[in-house]
């Protein structure tokens, strides 16, 4: 940062007095009277993980959040709506749904045809909750490769999934909440 001549001095103590608001923070040594930023920086580095109460009050509970998790040789997928919190399990092999999903991406980059790597994608990751999503829209958060997965182009047999659910991408459930709560800018909608 030092050695980059368009850094002004102006931009340096700047950072230097976010960072030390920051530091403070995290020690929770926030006065009373600081809101907003302080509060966002705080957020920031002390998460917090919210309660399945907590989740069940979101409002973004008009879609359906499936939440992936890839540990090991198995696939958790965490499906969220207005029915409730559901845990699913299935044994995968690991390594070849990384080999699957690079392939994928390789094929892609390409401009290859990829049907059957969408097909097992489907197989894999809606298949096992498909008859539990209760609306038209989806939110995604996954983990590990599934980050490269992209959800829309997953293909059932007949048509994709971008042509049966409106999706979306989140970091976590958490961030999520706390984009939700967040003082909107604009039509009051955070968009994730």
């Amino acid at each position: 940062l030092l050695a980059d001549k368009s850094v002004g001095a102006d931009q340096i103590n700047d950072l230097v007095r976010k960072t030390q608001r920051g530091i403070k923070l995290k020690g929770k040594d926030v006065p009373a009277q600081d809101t907003g930023q302080e509060i966002e920086i705080l957020s920031l580095s002390n998460v917090q993980t919210i309660t399945a109460a907590e989740i069940k009050k979101m409002g973004a509970l008009d879609a359906t959040l499936l939440e992936y998790y890839l540990a090991g040789d198995k696939l958790h997928i965490f499906l969220v709506n207005k029915v409730g919190i559901r845990a699913f399990s299935q044994p995968v092999k690991a390594d070849e749904v990384v080999g699957k999903a690079n392939l994928w991406m390789a094929k892609m980059s390409n401009g290859e045809e990829a049907n059957d790597l969408a097909s097992y994608f489907h197989q894999l990751l809606i298949s096992p909750v498909e008859n539990q999503i209760t609306t038209n829209q989806i939110v995604v958060i996954p983990h590990n490769v599934l980050h490269y997965v992209p959800f829309q182009a997953i293909f059932d047999g007949k048509q994709h999934l971008i042509h049966k659910y409106a999706i979306s991408y989140a970091p976590s459930i958490t961030v999520m909440n706390f984009a939700e709560r967040k003082i909107p800018a604009g039509n009051g909608k955070a968009h994730i």
